[in-house]
């Protein structure tokens, strides 16, 4: 629900002050001199998702590529992966062939979710199951018995995960100007609808992981799954396809900040336009995200920093703090309890992005 609201009041900042990015909305609110502060946290909130796609796709192929007779390790995994497709894909200017991609996607989750709660129901990695002997102890199943309301500090981590699984409001002020017949409201119907599908589906395939393996879920949880159950091999093809298909599209948004930032800093803008400084600059953000990945394997730390860091940013301060100076800044009429709230989201995400 929040998360809903913080879109909401995304439009709600474009609508006020008639900016259409968030660097626009800055100026006219908090000044020029400071407009780079949202093109950064854009910049590190795109990195840190590629970074967390990156290591995500390493793991799932890493465990997929035995079942194809072509055993890798991780690290090569990587380095095949990003070499082809991703780099010719990152140096794209125009995405329009990959706008297909988010029903592929969509089809994936959804068959992956399918096959979760059939393996929860069937037994086939309890004791004694097909599968069970297949799978290591680290990640053999250890369902507890009670577990309801389990509540630790180790909670606030899961909070972080939910930040990168809601992770949409970078794109924010992108989704206002090109939603049809966008309105504030409308904008907000929208993302409670998707927001809400998504939950659908998360709570299931959590559900039915934890159901399968209990305390010893993986991060990525297709791990979990045997190297020899093809449904599940099946279901790992094609999230990592999609993530794949989807880096891309958050890597341009990386690449498009990234120039946006070096020109506000650069003596001479157009430079940054020449396709050719375009095509560096792109290979070498992806030779730094791709070194990250290899260094940092634990995709559940690599997750948890994204979210508590970027994720707490981007979808409660910067959004917050941009609709509460609007409203003081623009509108007459000043509704007290919506800047309260604003300000409460404000520290909200600052003690998560710290915590």
């Amino acid at each position: 629900a929040l998360c809903v609201f913080t879109m909401y009041a995304i439009g709600m900042t474009s609508q006020i002050t008639g900016a259409k990015d968030f660097a626009g909305q800055w100026k006219r609110t908090f000044g020029s001199r400071t407009a780079w502060i949202p093109v950064s946290i854009v910049m590190i909130v795109c990195t840190g998702n590629c970074l967390a796609y990156s290591c995500i796709c390493a793991d799932i192929f890493f465990r997929l590529m035995p079942s194809f007779g072509m055993a890798m390790p991780r690290n090569m995994c990587l380095i095949a992966f990003t070499l082809f497709p991703l780099l010719p894909l990152c140096l794209l200017k125009n995405l329009s062939a990959l706008s297909k991609t988010s029903t592929f996607a969509l089809i994936a989750v959804l068959y992956t979710a399918i096959v979760m709660v059939l393996r929860a129901m069937d037994g086939s990695y309890a004791a004694g199951g097909k599968y069970f002997n297949d799978v290591s102890p680290r990640l053999a199943p250890n369902v507890p018995s009670s577990h309801l309301f389990g509540l630790s500090m180790n909670s606030l981590t899961f909070l972080n995960y939910l930040a990168v699984a809601f992770l949409a409001h970078y794109n924010g002020c992108k989704y206002y100007r090109e939603l049809e017949n966008h309105t504030p409201m409308r904008l907000l119907a929208c993302t409670a609808t998707s927001m809400g599908i998504t939950v659908f589906v998360y709570v299931v395939t959590m559900t039915a992981g934890f159901l399968t393996f209990g305390m010893n879920c993986d991060a990525v949880i297709l791990v979990n799954y045997s190297r020899k159950d093809t449904f599940v091999n099946m279901a790992r093809l094609g999230v990592g396809l999609s993530i794949v298909a989807s880096f891309p599209l958050m890597f341009s948004g990386l690449r498009e900040a990234a120039i946006a930032l070096l020109k506000q800093i650069s003596h001479n803008a157009a430079d940054w336009d020449a396709v050719l400084r375009q095509d560096v600059l792109s290979m070498c953000l992806l030779t730094l995200i791709t070194s990250l990945a290899l260094v940092m394997s634990d995709t559940g730390v690599v997750v948890g920093l994204v979210g508590a860091i970027c994720g707490s940013t981007i979808i409660y301060i910067v959004p917050c703090s941009l609709y509460a100076a609007s409203i003081q800044t623009y509108l007459t009429t000043r509704n007290l309890a919506t800047i309260v709230l604003l300000r409460c989201l404000t520290v909200l995400g600052t003690m998560l992005a710290v915590g």
